[in-house]
Formats: structure tokens, sequence, C-alpha cells
């Protein structure tokens, strides 16, 4: 039987799309011959035209204001359970 293997990944700079496309690369290095490794944008695909919206907010955020997108961050990396508050 073949496998497959998805990589999910998010337009939001460039970040996530280059750690994506390195596991991919190293995944099709090292897989068994006629695996198949896809790469697809979990978010624009998901969310469509709102995909969009969202990415130009994130982008506009740490380009113009990169203090607020900090604490954002900051407060998103020391949550330790999001099921209660969302």
């Amino acid at each position: 039987m073949k496998k497959r293997i998805l990589i999910l990944t998010a337009s939001f700079g460039e970040g996530h799309n280059s750690a994506a496309r390195g596991v991919r690369d190293g995944l099709v290095r090292v897989a068994p011959e006629g695996t198949e490794v896809e790469l697809r944008d979990l978010f624009a695909e998901a969310y469509g035209p709102a995909n969009e919206l969202v990415r130009r907010g994130y982008l506009g955020l740490v380009n113009f204001v990169p203090r607020a997108w900090g604490a954002v961050y900051g407060w998103l990396d020391r949550k330790t359970d999001f099921d209660n508050e969302f």
C-alpha cells in the first residue's frame, strides 16, 4: 500500500512555509520509494477569502506594530490550556 504524508502549513509570513518545505524535502529524501508527501495550506483551504483578510491583518501587525504582535505572541506562548478560554 502506498504511503501518504500530509504536511499542513499556514501562509502567515514565510516561517511556517519554509519549515514545512524543509520537512517535506527531508521526508522525500528518506521515505520509502513511492511515498507521496503533500504540502497544503490549511488556512487557505479551510477559510478561503477570510484567510486573506486574517493574513493581511497579521502581516500588518507584524510589520507596523511589532510590539503588539510580541504581546499577543507572548500571551499565546504562555497559554497552557486553550480549551477553557476559547
